[in-house]
């Protein structure tokens, strides 16, 4: 998945950092759940109340828990 950490990471230089909110390196968790942007995303479209929680897991957890 081309996103700024893995690019940065082969020597390309630029900013790593979320386009969004740039807080926080655009890494495939915080684009799914952690970005602020994508989590009002998620309030928006209407997530379950039971899996409201699940936000705190990490990324394999979350897929888990989600799918």
């Amino acid at each position: 998945v081309p996103i700024k950490h893995v690019i940065a990471k082969k020597g390309i230089n630029f900013d790593p950092r979320c386009p969004l909110c740039r807080n926080e390196d655009e890494l495939i968790a915080h684009m799914l759940k952690d970005c602020p942007f994508a989590l009002n995303l998620w309030e928006q479209i209407g997530i379950p109340q039971p899996l409201t929680s699940t936000f705190q897991l990490d990324l394999l957890e979350w897929l888990k828990r989600n799918y």
